[in-house]
């Protein structure tokens, strides 16, 4: 059922801003955060301009009227467009001052195939405030990089050395994944340590939290989502369909699954990182290839994707302890991901295609989906201490399409909690690169939460060796660890 919500939760301006307002990129993602833009910003209209690379997604700006400029930002063409739309130069940029933040614009990525450090660069050279919702490379064609440059954790680790206090803030991945899902764990933690009775009080730093983390004996974490809608069209032969980005589906899909590895595993075929923190791994399938058992509180136990995801790599790195330099806790941390029907059908045709992406797409919009879907998105959290709980949103179709113009179950997950890294970074201004697991969760989730439809939490007995128990015809796979149950290899569909 639609919850009821506040009035003045969806209406009470979230931050102040009067500098210049650029939003890249007009998809999906892009046309449903902009009524929230309009709706929840108090800014002038005037200070708000778009640049995307689509001609189609003028429709929505012109709706709103709003100035569209539509060219396709590359490696050589970047701080040009840049420096057009926000008035500036590098002359302007040399003149600002060097140990404090004086915000002269925000710029509010929701493209793909523009590189992000690029971005983030300028963006702090000219006191540019930036938000995003994945991490993006240029694209390969264009700008050639190894297959491990183009990994999420090489990305992440650019980043992390670009940690500065005294820059302009830059919002990192956050959408709902990455982005809402690291909040939802810090609630998620807080309701397991109330429920057992541990009186633990709320961390306050990022070791805090990686202790309460280990005192509830959390092994693994996956990022569970189910989505359920269905497009009044039929996918067709040479189509690719999804609720999100088709691009951003693709490029995540082919690329080899990632995983933020914990210090229980012992699962073998890996491939491993020599440089920066050695939090991470990859897998030896791309992901629409490897998938794994995992569990939504509508259906239980469910197959998922192993798409590579920021939050999968940042967890885990920022849920460590270190002990006289030796990492002597860890959680395993990833994405167990269900599409929609017509998307699971697009991977297969995509892998059939031997990658290579199909000659049409199809964003599915709220007027092109069937009445009575959802997407059930949430953090699963396991060990050895306690049940294992899920906790997260339940947001349906017809809750989406009431709360926000644009918005099917899956975009409002994300516009939603873009809408709130927006407020963090204006009401933050000089924190510099920032990840969500850093944040204030409370600030964030407060403004997204109205938008998420049932947040709520569940304990399960679930676990990936269950099926097996007083099973006559499951056959138990050689490599099955029942001494450690929740080790990667116990999950992992073959």
């Amino acid at each position: 059922p639609i919850q009821n919500i506040d009035s003045n939760a969806l209406t009470k301006p979230v931050a102040k801003f009067n500098g210049r307002f650029v939003m890249l990129g007009l998809g999906v993602v892009g046309q449903g955060l902009l009524p929230l833009i309009l709706k929840r910003l108090d800014m002038p209209k005037e200070n708000i301009s778009i640049i995307s690379h689509n001609p189609e997604d003028l429709k929505v700006s012109k709706e709103y009227g709003i100035p569209h400029t539509i060219r396709e930002l590359t490696l050589e063409n970047y701080k040009q467009s840049l420096d057009e739309l926000f008035q500036t130069s590098d002359a302007e940029a040399d003149k600002l001052p060097t140990d404090r933040v004086e915000v002269k614009g925000f710029l509010c990525n929701m493209s793909v195939l523009v590189c992000s450090s690029a971005l983030v660069e300028y963006c702090q050279r000219h006191h540019i405030l930036y938000i995003d919702a994945s991490l993006e490379t240029w694209d390969k064609a264009s700008v050639p990089i190894s297959n491990t440059e183009k990994s999420i954790y090489f990305q992440r680790e650019t980043f992390i050395h670009m940690k500065k206090k005294n820059r302009a803030t830059a919002v990192m991945a956050h959408g709902a994944n990455p982005g809402m899902v690291e909040h939802l764990v810090k609630e998620a933690m807080m309701n397991m340590q109330r429920d057992a009775k541990l009186n633990i009080p709320e961390p306050t730093t990022t070791q805090g939290w990686a202790e309460l983390a280990r005192t509830l004996g959390i092994q693994t974490i996956h990022i569970a989502e189910k989505d359920t809608q269905q497009s009044s069209i039929p996918k067709k032969r040479g189509e690719c369909v999804n609720t999100w980005s088709v691009d951003g589906l693709v490029d995540e899909s082919i690329l080899a699954a990632e995983v933020g590895w914990g210090t229980h595993e012992t699962y073998k075929k890996i491939l491993t990182h020599d440089m920066g923190s050695k939090t991470g791994i990859m897998l030896t399938t791309n992901g629409a290839e490897a998938r794994v058992r995992s569990w939504v509180p509508t259906i239980g136990q469910q197959f998922g994707y192993v798409i590579p995801h920021y939050e999968a790599l940042e967890l885990s790195h920022l849920l460590s302890i270190y002990e006289d330099g030796v990492r002597t806790y860890a959680p395993t941390c990833h994405y167990a991901y269900h599409p929609c029907d017509d998307a699971i059908l697009s991977l297969i045709e995509l892998k059939e295609r031997d990658w290579v992406q199909q000659d049409v797409s199809r964003n599915l919009t709220a007027d092109d989906i069937l009445p009575g879907g959802y997407d059930e998105l949430g953090v699963l959290l396991m060990g050895d201490k306690y049940q294992a709980y899920w906790y997260g949103s339940l947001l349906t179709i017809e809750e989406a399409k009431s709360l926000v113009p644009y918005n099917n179950a899956t975009s409002l997950q994300v516009t939603a909690t873009a809408l709130a890294g927006i407020a963090y970074a204006i009401n933050h201004p000089s924190e510099g690169v920032v990840e969500p697991f850093e944040m204030d969760h409370h600030e964030v989730l407060d403004i997204a939460k109205p938008y998420l439809g049932k947040v709520y939490g569940v304990y399960t007995d679930w676990n990936p060796l269950k099926r097996f128990k007083g099973s006559e015809v499951a056959v138990v796979p050689k490599d099955t660890d029942d001494n450690n149950v929740f080790s990667f290899t116990n999950f992992v569909v073959e």
